[in-house]
């Protein structure tokens, strides 16, 4: 049986702003789609698939943050 594993999120290096482009990513660190940030409320990030984030980009659910999936600004942005 193997170990579960994953790579922490880094914190973003800009804070998150309505309007914002984000990947989603897993727990391998790999970029899994792109949303798009539509609320930004205290501590808590929204994005346009309905799910809840930290200012960390960490998942946001039940209470608690979970470090994956995640969200982070994207290296560069689709065209």
């Amino acid at each position: 049986m193997t170990d579960l594993t994953y790579v922490p999120p880094e914190p973003p290096a800009r804070p998150f702003r309505v309007g914002d482009e984000v990947e989603t990513v897993n727990r391998n660190g790999d970029a899994m789609g792109r949303q798009h940030i539509t609320r930004v409320k205290g501590r808590i990030v929204t994005t346009d698939c309905g799910r809840t984030w930290t200012k960390d980009g960490w998942w946001y659910g039940d209470t608690r943050a979970y470090p994956f999936p995640s969200i982070r600004h994207p290296a560069t942005s689709a065209a």
